[in-house]
């Protein structure tokens, strides 16, 4: 597939077009960017002819209580380019994002669009100036067709306004401009190939065809620049491969594109430059081929060195055949999956592998689809989260992990919420095993560092002392020196005889303590072995990075 980039001149953003909204992409002839060259059926844009910086981001700062989530990330992105933006779980790309599109507002530094300060923006002003994004879980209005979800999506229609419905003349204003959107949704339908489903009802789409639909709706606010988050997730080879086709076909007609996939291949292979980022810093970019050769990039995707591990027990969790997701988003396919009484397993993975959602599908949050979960020989799909606690299983999520108004000690007492009296002598044994939380039992939880607030959680879930503890992410978002710190809490929990099931960012870090480990890819199982042989494993090393 190509990338050269066949461009020309962009004009100015002035001049409404005829049905109302802005026509930013017009060239001489007065052709809209969002309608279709009659002799390829696909979008008649044109770009710039000279590479230029459309988008300067420059010294982005942003913390969420005691975690800096971003901090000090500059990078630029040329006009016609599509831009990799990848990195480790916790690295800081989604916060980018938002601060990007104005989600959020930066504690410092400064986002330029086209020569334009658009730092702490709104949304909608962000998206009027021509900068748009998608989202990683396509979300279509439900009870409207394909067709009139992308008609909704220009900005500042006629009918939108109050007096439209009173007004003849304005009525007829309203008639004219949905006849001409009419037209030019139907062009952009079928410009992803998705015009034969106009008239069905959006929500019976498949995962992929949402991920077109949500383009076409992009396409349909007339951008300059698009941010897509996720794209290929939840898409299947085949839709994967025309929603790429579509890309370039953009690309090459001016449109830029700033891109987080967690699919290496996908970004090696199509993004051209790639920007790298590792605890909330830009840690290396440049072409595909230098950011996948450096060391620090591989260091960051696998983590660091630690110790060895252990031996595995009688079948404690049992999974068989698991298909789960989020609504109608398949995001786990036959999953297999086993932890011994008191064994200490891991799951790695590549960047949106479905990691996270093995251990909300266990603990009864996402979508069960199909297969078997057993926990000490009793079938648990279908319980709810506090019936799984009863049982003797409890699970610490990656964010969101600690009732940030409570006190610590009050946090500790929610985790016995069940118990009709609290166990203070597991208090005890909590606080004996992280003295912090002894120290600031009456501190607000939410003042708490990140690592404490890690700590706060893990002891919260052993409350009841569970026989399998499941934990997302413990060391995401943690500093350096604290990660050796959190994963040795969690070897001391193992060595306590409690089981453990942890999905982990610094896989080398993790498949050294463990006794085994499975490696996901695109929600299915890839690998399955001891820690310390899937280390080894050149294959596995290769699924961080692309092949």
């Amino acid at each position: 597939m190509s990338n050269d980039r066949h461009t020309a001149e962009v004009s100015e953003p002035t001049a409404d077009s005829a049905d109302g909204t802005v026509d930013r992409r017009s060239d001489e002839t007065g052709e809209q960017a969002i309608g279709v060259d009659t002799d390829s059926g696909r979008p008649a844009t044109d770009g710039p002819d000279t590479a230029e910086t459309i988008l300067a981001v420059e010294g982005l700062e942003k913390s969420f209580g005691g975690i800096t989530a971003v901090d000090g990330v500059s990078f630029d992105v040329e006009r016609g380019t599509i831009t990799g933006l990848i990195g480790p779980n916790g690295a800081g790309k989604s916060t980018t994002f938002n601060l990007v599109t104005g989600v959020n507002a930066p504690d410092a530094g400064v986002v330029r669009f086209d020569g334009t300060d658009i730092t702490g923006w709104q949304p909608d002003e962000i998206a009027r100036r021509g900068l748009v994004r998608s989202f990683q879980i396509a979300r279509e209005l439900e009870g409207m067709t394909v067709i009139e979800n992308v008609m909704l999506a220009p900005p500042d229609q006629v009918g939108e306004r109050f007096w439209s419905a009173v007004l003849p003349g304005l009525r007829g204003q309203v008639t004219q401009q949905e006849k001409q959107l009419r037209e030019r949704a139907w062009e952009t339908l079928e410009f992803f190939e998705l015009d034969h489903l106009a008239d069905e009802q959006a929500g019976s789409l498949s995962g992929g065809q949402r991920k077109l639909l949500e383009m076409a709706r992009v396409l349909m606010t007339d951008p300059e620049m698009i941010l897509l988050d996720e794209p290929m997730a939840g898409v299947n080879p085949t839709l994967e491969e025309k929603l790429l086709d579509r890309l370039h076909e953009l690309q090459e007609r001016g449109y830029t594109f700033l891109f987080v996939e967690h699919d290496m291949d996908v970004v090696m292979n199509h993004c051209d430059p790639v920007v790298v980022l590792h605890q909330g810093q830009v840690l290396a970019e440049g072409d595909p081929a230098t950011v996948r050769n450096d060391e620090r990039v591989l260091e960051a995707y696998l983590g660091g060195r630690g110790p060895m591990s252990r031996s595995q027990g009688e079948s404690l969790l049992t999974v068989r055949g698991l298909d789960a997701g989020y609504g109608s988003l398949q995001v786990l396919s036959d999953i297999d999956l086993d932890v011994g009484t008191g064994e200490y397993v891991t799951i790695v993975g590549p960047n949106g592998a479905g990691k996270s959602t093995v251990m909300r599908t266990v603990f009864g949050l996402a979508d069960y689809m199909d297969g078997e979960i057993q926990f000490d020989d009793e079938t648990i799909h279908g319980l709810r989260p506090d019936q799984i606690i009863t049982r003797g299983l409890n699970y610490v999520p990656q964010s969101d992990n600690v009732f940030a108004g409570l006190t610590v000690r009050e946090n500790l007492e929610m985790g016995a919420y069940i118990l009709d009296e609290l166990p203070e002598k597991r208090l005890e044994s909590i606080y004996d095993r992280f003295p912090i939380l002894r120290e600031r039992a009456g501190q607000p939880a939410g003042s708490l560092s990140g690592g404490q607030q890690q700590m706060l959680a893990m002891g919260r879930a052993l409350m009841l002392d569970p026989e399998l503890l499941l934990l997302d992410e413990p060391s995401a978002g943690l500093a350096p020196d604290l990660v050796e710190e959190t994963l040795d809490r969690v070897d001391r929990i193992n060595d306590a005889g409690t089981a453990i099931l942890m999905v982990e960012q610094n896989a080398t870090e993790a498949l050294r303590r463990c006794d085994r480990g499975y490696v996901l890819v695109d929600g299915r199982n890839r690998y399955e072995d001891a820690g310390d042989t899937l280390l080894e494993d050149q294959q596995v090393r290769e699924q961080f990075l692309g092949g």
